[in-house]
């Protein structure tokens, strides 16, 4: 066998591609958070291949089940914030969270859950 014109191309994925999310902050940060304290969550989000449709924060206070949506929109570049602060919670209470990217393709992606503990300082 005899091979006379062999080329070979660069893979790509094909298709479009999710949102990454990233840097997500908190504000205060996990630790500074006390019972009278709302907290406001913002991240980076980019789309290489789309643009980005929709930033959502979901939260609840039992890990898995986040049942609170809050919009979270564009502030600057291409940090989001979130529209309204998670309210406050009561002293002992761990509040988990996570951040919902789609963009104009319907492609999805998902934060890991992030959390933080509501602590009131000893008096």
């Amino acid at each position: 066998m005899i091979i006379d014109d062999f080329s070979t191309t660069a893979y790509s994925p094909s298709g479009n591609q999710p949102p990454q999310i990233n840097n997500i902050t908190q504000t205060p940060t996990n630790g500074n958070v006390t019972s009278s304290d709302a907290v406001s969550v913002s991240a980076d989000v980019t789309d290489s291949d789309s643009n980005v449709a929709n930033v959502e924060l979901h939260w609840g206070t039992s890990t898995g089940n986040l049942s609170n949506t809050i919009v979270m929109s564009l502030s600057s570049s291409d940090t989001y914030l979130t529209d309204t602060d998670i309210p406050a919670q009561a002293d002992g209470t761990t509040v988990y969270y996570e951040i919902e990217a789609m963009d104009n393709a319907v492609e999805i992606s998902t934060s890991s859950e992030q959390s933080y503990l509501v602590e009131d300082p000893f008096n």
